[in-house]
């Protein structure tokens, strides 16, 4: 192929009406998602923070529901749990040891 009729054909393509809305009606679900995908680790949103640009990428369920209350009181017993605990525990005492060792030990 010649220069001359390459740079012919990028003009005809540069001339050419793309219609993007066709293009896309034409993906499949699967190759929407890609390209999505793709997008957003090209030029993410700058308005977002950091910390949210990254997606989710763990296909895991959820393994059950968020329940507040019983968040809270499994914390209010953890801390109740550890009270008890410090209040039973003994203080260690060291009593000095009666036995004596021989002088070339010690």
């Amino acid at each position: 192929m010649s220069e001359h009729s390459r740079n012919s054909d990028q003009e005809e393509l540069l001339d050419e009406e793309i219609n993007e809305d066709e293009i896309l009606a034409n993906l499949s679900a699967e190759e929407l998602k890609e390209l999505q995908s793709e997008m957003e680790v090209m030029a993410p949103d700058p308005s977002l923070p950091v910390g949210m640009i990254q997606k989710d990428q763990t296909d895991k369920p959820p393994t059950g529901n968020f329940n507040h209350k019983s968040l809270v009181d499994y914390m209010y017993w953890e801390k109740a749990s550890r009270r008890m605990l410090e209040e039973e525990r003994v203080p260690v005492t060291f009593v000095k040891s009666e036995v004596q060792l021989p002088k070339e030990l010690a």
